[in-house]
């Protein structure tokens, strides 16, 4: 999830030898309760909309765009 509108990618992880791709570091949020937050407020928005459903064509995961597991992960967190 992005903290911003805009998403963007390394060249580098396009890259088809990832084995030379290095980690980018992020710095640390000025308020990440207010990232935690804002993140359970997308989540609950999500599942709201796909009425609980975390995984399928239709669950929340598929609406985030994210892997059933990294969603069921940030739940439980």
């Amino acid at each position: 999830m992005s903290s911003d509108d805009v998403f963007s990618v390394d060249a580098a992880w396009l890259s088809k030898d990832s084995r030379r791709v290095s980690l980018p570091q992020q710095p640390e949020p000025a308020d990440a309760d207010e990232d935690a937050s804002h993140e359970r407020q997308i989540i609950e928005d999500a599942l709201a909309g796909s009425r609980g459903r975390v995984s399928g064509p239709n669950g929340a995961a598929a609406k985030l765009r994210i892997p059933p597991s990294t969603l069921e992960h940030r739940i439980r967190n």
